[in-house]
């Protein structure tokens, strides 16, 4: 008996199954990779972005230390230089850094009147019988002082606010003998009760003068070195200078340590060693 031989011949439907599961199949195939590879660039790009910020982090850190190391050095170096030049340099006037020792007052010839609350301080010369001789007094307090030695230059600052009678003139410079009172001396008491010895105030000889010009808003300067470093070395002889023209028909007026502007007023200016 003969056998029959069947050949299987796929429709074309079948063959579109075929294909369309075999597609199925590589969809399956990429959904379950992608996650994977996603889920390696999120790490990737987290592990970039805390890179990023400890670098960030890193910067401030080392930018906030140089700042500060700036600031610190940039305090100390400010802070030495401004010692350095109150050590120099140390100007006493009323009203300025808390100091109030300067007193004083002017004795106007044969006149009990005292002038401790006045603004200005008169200094005027004597050269006839009818003129009135003025002389200016003034004491600086140097008690906050115990070392002479330390004093390389005392210089007297004088500000010119008004000549009734201007010109130029010469002013002599005393150290006056005795105590005083700023608000109660007058031409012929040193204070209340206490006579001069000698009327208009008691005085050694010059041991400095002055240069006064008709300029006025000026300030006149006078070396008194040795008068500073003798009352710091003894403080019961401190009793002040004493101002005042031999003859002439000058007068100069000079702001008194109660002048309404501060900066104006008599100082006393110390360079230390």
């Amino acid at each position: 008996m003969t056998q029959k031989k069947y050949i299987f011949t796929p429709s074309l439907s079948f063959i579109c199954l075929l294909a369309s599961l075999s597609l199925m199949q590589t969809a399956c195939v990429g959904s379950r990779s992608d996650p994977l590879s996603s889920t390696e660039e999120e790490s990737g790009s987290d592990s970039d972005s805390d890179s990023d910020s400890d670098s960030d982090s890193d910067s401030d850190s080392d930018s906030d230390s140089d700042s500060d190391a700036d600031g610190d050095s940039d305090s100390d170096s400010d802070g030495d230089s401004d010692s350095d030049t109150d050590t120099d340099e140390i100007v006493l006037q009323n009203g300025r850094d808390g100091y109030d020792g300067c007193e004083d007052t002017y004795l106007w010839m044969d006149e009990k009147q005292t002038h401790g609350a006045d603004q200005e301080l008169s200094v005027q010369g004597y050269h006839c019988a009818a003129c009135i001789d003025q002389r200016s007094l003034i004491r600086f307090d140097l008690s906050g002082f115990d070392d002479a030695d330390k004093v390389d230059e005392a210089t007297l600052s004088l500000y010119s606010i008004a000549q009734p009678r201007p010109g130029d003139a010469e002013i002599n410079v005393h150290r006056i003998s005795r105590s005083w009172n700023e608000e109660e001396a007058n031409w012929y008491e040193a204070s209340d009760g206490v006579d001069w010895s000698d009327e208009g105030g008691d005085y050694e000889g010059a041991f400095a003068a002055f240069q006064t010009t008709d300029d006025i808003e000026v300030w006149n300067k006078v070396d008194v070195t040795d008068y500073v470093r003798d009352a710091i070395e003894d403080p019961d002889s401190n009793f002040g200078l004493l101002f005042f023209m031999e003859v002439t028909m000058i007068t100069v007026e000079y702001a008194s340590s109660e002048h309404e502007t501060k900066e104006n007023r008599p100082k006393l200016t110390l360079k230390m060693k």
